[in-house]
């Protein structure tokens, strides 16, 4: 499961919206500890530090073979991602003996769309100044996920009603218990168009397509998504 490469990205940008500082600080040492014990090579990466320069944060992450993003306001994480570009380097760029993970909030944002995690976090929370609120989730898996249900958390009200939220409407989701874990193994085919090269999910069709048809050329490439926070097997509906 671990890739060759054992340097990590740690993205921590899902919690700028706080002000407890010296919390915050406590919070990404045992995150980092944890991914240290593993063997990973860990580095903080600072999304800020790259906003409005994608390339630079692309080289970044291509040195990587873990990208690890906290928990927090999801909301928030999909803003910085939106603003230092990594959402399209992440979409662009899969490759093989890569592993994107994390927990809550750093799952949350692989949905279709962040609608259903609104009873949970604050969609105007803006620690970057006035940007639009996105309410669209990465995409790269097919199904909304619902941290902290049925746990031993303060968050756990919040869940119940953004698992009722999603059953009321129809969206597929997977209710995670906290210390539950998902491993999602992708395959991926490469589309290549004259201006720049797109990763998609086999046999998934939700994303939106650059205009312009593919040259033909296609190749799979394997790649995985682990949620280390909360769950498997859960049931996709509000008991």
């Amino acid at each position: 499961m671990l890739p060759a490469n054992r340097r990590t990205a740690y993205v921590s940008n899902a919690m700028d919206y706080m002000t407890d500082l010296s919390w915050r600080e406590r919070f990404e040492k045992d995150d980092t500890a944890g991914l240290k014990r593993l063997g990973m090579k860990v580095e903080k990466l600072d999304l800020r530090e790259f906003f409005g320069q994608k390339e630079r944060l692309r080289e970044e992450v291509a040195g990587c073979g873990v990208v690890w993003v906290s928990g927090g306001n999801t909301f928030v994480l999909r803003q910085a991602f939106k603003l230092s570009g990594l959402d399209e380097i992440l979409l662009a760029s899969v490759k093989r003996d890569f592993v994107y993970g994390g927990y809550s909030a750093g799952i949350c944002i692989l949905a279709p769309t962040l609608k259903g995690i609104a009873p949970m976090d604050d969609p105007t929370a803006k620690p970057y100044g006035e940007v639009e609120v996105i309410w669209d989730g990465l995409g790269l898996l097919d199904y909304s996920i619902v941290p902290h249900y049925k746990s031993d958390h303060p968050e756990t009200k919040a869940a119940t009603r953004a698992a009722e939220y999603m059953a009321a409407n129809g969206m597929p989701f997977r209710a995670l218990r906290d210390g539950e874990v998902i491993i999602t193994e992708l395959t991926w085919k490469c589309r290549s168009r004259s201006s720049e090269t797109w990763w998609l999910p086999d046999g998934e069709h939700h994303r939106e397509e650059q205009e312009g048809e593919p040259d033909g050329q296609e190749c799979d490439h394997d790649s995985a998504i682990l949620d280390e926070d909360d769950g498997c097997n859960a049931e996709q509906q509000a008991e």
